[in-house]
């Protein structure tokens, strides 16, 4: 699904051409980025007949995982599922935002080159 012309993040602003020509978007184009972790968003389906990383769903990357939606049990999973993807230790993923809705704000404690580049394999 492709943007608008007038579409925004709510990070920073209007979209950059190059975004709105994308037609994958890549999920770290928003992130955060500190001089020891990344910040991006994650959709998240819970129920899922197995935990996998799903391409992209409105710009960000998406997960489906097993664990149903109840008592944080598809919070942990997420946690579990990229720690493994990005491999870094499950403590180095922190879910920051978004802990009861299937857009969730998540912190991953590393080299942000590193993340970046692990984050792209993950997309392509």
């Amino acid at each position: 699904m492709q943007q608008s012309p007038a579409a925004q993040c709510t990070t920073c602003g209007p979209a950059a051409p190059s975004i709105l020509q994308s037609a994958r978007l890549r999920s770290w184009e928003h992130a955060g980025v500190t001089a020891g972790s990344v910040e991006f968003e994650v959709h998240v389906r819970p129920g899922a007949r197995k935990d996998a990383v799903d391409g992209t769903h409105d710009g960000v990357l998406a997960v489906r995982v097993s664990a149903p939606p109840a008592e944080g049990r598809a919070n942990e999973a997420v946690r579990r599922l990229l720690a493994a993807e990005l491999g870094v230790r499950r403590g180095a993923v922190e879910l920051v935002g978004g802990a009861t809705s299937r857009r969730k704000r998540i912190r991953v404690a590393g080299d942000p080159d590193e993340l970046r580049a692990r984050l792209d394999r993950l997309l392509s």
